[in-house]
């Protein structure tokens, strides 16, 4: 299924998007990094000098709430999410060198999650799996030394 931006993803599911919501799926968007409120609050202050940290956590909280943005429980930080035509379970890589958060989706985990929830009757409410390591790029640039 093809990937639709955050737009299309709040008029196909009723959300509204506030100018303030905007800005931050915006913000997110352009990170390679996962980020803080307050780093994200830093940055919108920017544009807007009067924006509050509880209003950044509002819009985190219903960005969250509806899919639109991760937050990675280890960083305590956000990164946008990056596979909105899909209902998934988020899998990060997280690189402990370089601190570059990738969202990927293997549906092997999902399978395993569905398994264990069946065959024991507990149910996940927060199936987010944070996986740290060394990314491609800083292992190579390791090897180079």
């Amino acid at each position: 299924m093809k990937n639709i931006n955050p737009a299309q993803y709040c008029q196909s599911h009723s959300l509204k998007m506030t100018p303030l919501r905007q800005q931050v799926v915006d913000i997110l968007a352009k990170q390679t990094h996962p980020l803080t409120a307050y780093a994200v609050l830093d940055i919108l202050k920017k544009e807007n000098p009067k924006a509050q940290a509880m209003s950044v956590y509002r819009v985190l909280k219903f960005l969250q709430t509806n899919g639109l943005v991760h937050r990675i429980e280890n960083l305590n930080a956000f990164m946008i999410c990056q596979h909105l035509s899909e209902n998934h379970l988020s899998q990060w890589l997280i690189c402990e060198s370089c601190g570059v958060a990738k969202e990927c989706v293997t549906k092997d985990f999902q399978q395993g999650i569905a398994y264990i929830e069946k065959d024991t009757g507990f149910s996940v409410t927060m199936p987010t799996i944070e996986l740290m390591g060394i990314c491609h790029k800083c292992q190579n640039n390791a090897d180079k030394r």
